[in-house]
């Protein structure tokens, strides 16, 4: 399942997004020496449960990267990428 932003989410930075989603803002904090700090998978699995009203998730990929840099070939390589990652998280 591939997931977009849609128009109702704001964005403050690059840095630490933060996004609002039916009056309910989550953001990524400042990074901190804390062990209590919650992590970016652990941040996404509430997202998920609490805007999206998902179940919790078996399996979190992270694909990272600049996107403004990177042009796919065709729409026809984008989607078949999407699917391997489908594949392998099925796989898993």
């Amino acid at each position: 399942m591939v997931f977009k932003l849609s128009s109702s989410h704001k964005l403050t930075n690059d840095r630490y997004p933060v996004v609002y989603r039916n009056n309910v803002r989550f953001a990524r904090p400042p990074p901190s020496n804390s062990s209590r700090s919650p992590s970016a998978e652990k941040l996404i699995v509430e997202f998920m449960e609490k805007a999206w009203e998902l179940p919790k998730p078996n399996l979190v990929i992270s694909v990272t990267g600049r996107m403004e840099r990177f042009k796919w070939p065709s729409l026809r390589a984008r989607y078949d990428f999407q699917r391997g990652l489908i594949a392998a998280a099925n796989a898993t």
